[in-house]
This record gives C-alpha cells, sequence and structure tokens, in this order.
C-alpha cells in the first residue's frame, strides 16, 4: 500500500536536521534595529509585547561587554531553556525562544512572520544537534549571542571525549560576526590543561589584521595578569573557516606567532 502524503512527510526532528549550519535567518533577525522594529508593529494589548520589550532590555551592549555578559545573553537566548527548567532554574526566565513563539501565536500577523519561524527553527535545530553530540565523539554547542548595539556573534563550543589513557581533549571556542567597524572576523581558541590557549584570527580586511598584530603582545600580556598562558597567537588575512579547524599543538618553544 502506498504512504500516505502524511507518512511521507519528515518529522519534526528530521526537518530541523536539514537546517542550514550557518543560522542565517536568525543571525539576520538579531541585526540591530529588526527586532525593536518589530515592537512598533504590535498593538499595545499584545501579549508578546511586554515579553518582547523585557529580551530587548537584556541585551548586552557589545561597547560595555564584561566577562559576565555572555553568560546572561546564553541564559536569555532559548538555546537553554528546556535545561534551565530541568535544573529549576528557568521558572520566570524571558528568553528569546519563548518570546518568538509567542510572537508567532501573536495572531497579528506581520512581515517578519517567515523570519520569526526561521529563526525559531534555526535555534531549535542547534538544540538537537547539540542533543545529538552527546552521545557522539565530541559535544557541541551553537548558538547565536545577540547585542544591542553590534551585529550578533556566532558562538560554537567543541570538546572531543577523552579516550582512556589520553589527557582531557582541549576546549575549542569559535566566533564568527560581521561587524559594521572590524568586517568579517573569525576567530577560534583553543583552551587546553585549563591555562594555555591557542588563538587563531581571520579578517577579512588588510587594516584589521595590521590593527591586531599591533596589539598581539598586549593580548598576551593581559591574559598572563589573569593567569593564562599564550602559547600561540596567529593572525591570518583572508577567510575564516566555516567550522573549527583541527587541533595542532604549536612548535617547542613557539610563544607568539602572527605570521600570515
Amino acid at each position: 500500500m502506498p504512504a500516505t502524503a502524511t507518512e511521507a512527510m519528515p518529522g519534526r526532528a528530521e526537518q530541523l536536521g536539514f537546517r542550514p549550519p550557518d543560522m542565517f535567518a536568525l543571525a539576520q533577525l538579531l541585526r540591530p534595529g529588526v527586532l525593536d522594529s518589530l515592537v512598533k508593529t504590535l498593538s499595545t494589548s499584545a501579549p508578546a509585547l511586554g515579553a518582547l520589550q523585557q529580551w530587548l532590555r537584556l541585551r548586552p551592549s557589545m561597547a560595555q561587554l564584561t566577562p559576565e555578559k555572555p553568560q546572561q545573553a546564553m541564559r536569555h537566548s532559548g538555546f537553554m531553556t528546556e535545561h534551565l527548567l530541568t535544573q529549576g532554574l528557568g521558572l520566570g526566565l524571558v528568553d528569546l525562544k519563548s518570546v518568538l513563539r509567542q510572537l508567532l501565536r501573536n495572531g497579528t500577523s506581520t512581515d517578519k512572520d517567515s523570519l520569526l519561524s526561521d529563526s525559531l527553527d534555526d535555534i531549535e535545530s542547534r538544540q538537537l544537534q547539540a542533543n545529538e553530540s552527546l552521545t557522539g565523539r565530541e559535544w557541541v554547542f551553537s548558538m547565536m549571542l545577540p547585542f544591542s548595539d553590534a551585529e550578533p556573534v556566532d558562538f560554537r563550543l567543541v570538546r572531543g571525549r577523552r579516550q582512556p589513557g589520553q589527557d582531557k581533549p582541549p576546549l575549542v571556542i569559535h566566533l564568527h560576526t560581521r561587524n559594521r567597524d572590524l568586517g568579517e572576523v573569525w576567530l577560534q581558541t583553543r583552551i587546553s590543561h585549563e591555562t594555555d590557549v591557542d588563538m587563531v584570527m581571520w579578517a577579512v580586511r588588510e587594516d584589521v589584521v595590521s590593527r591586531a598584530k599591533a596589539l598581539a603582545t598586549h593580548l598576551s600580556q593581559e591574559l598572563d595578569s589573569a593567569g593564562l598562558h599564550m602559547t600561540r597567537l596567529q593572525i591570518i588575512h583572508g577567510q575564516g573557516p566555516k567550522t573549527p579547524t583541527p587541533y595542532a599543538p604549536p612548535d617547542m618553544g613557539s610563544l607568539l606567532d602572527v605570521q600570515t
């Protein structure tokens, strides 16, 4: 008997698995001014209005960024909602995923409905990927960090599984953004043995590369003062990788490498 149309349709999890890896819709939604303009189209009686306004106020400022701000942004991103709820920490939390659902249930159609729906799919596809990675060879967590005064930052954490008799694999932090002041920039940081920091930066603009090289020594000193050891810093003029590159330890005695 031939499958019915309903049976032939892929399930929700399968559809999320086909989402592109770049979270393009979410990156567009989180650009400065996009959600702010949506506030003006909502009725004052819309249930989603208050939640959206509160979430917008919670966005950190890139110009006044502190170490605590990205952690707070992660809690309000929607990528960790279910995990926080299971830990009893998510009650009353205003998060982007819940706000998007409220907006889509609002009943007032807007020209951004498709973008809202696609952004929600981007969040849930990253959650599905993180859940699947729990049983794989490496743990992966991806999200988009929003800012009130700057383009969002694509944030990705990767750590391989420790194998018997081997050291704990390094934690890889991969950042990517398109910034109006710096252009397109990638930064990949590997932290090994809790204190050894290996960094590679890619920038499309040549002037940004020059500025980064001029500040390289200062960055190494800042890390030293925080108890971290810069094993390598490489600054490259060009496009960065779409995914974290394989780890390769620096040559013996190499403390700072800014060759392109």
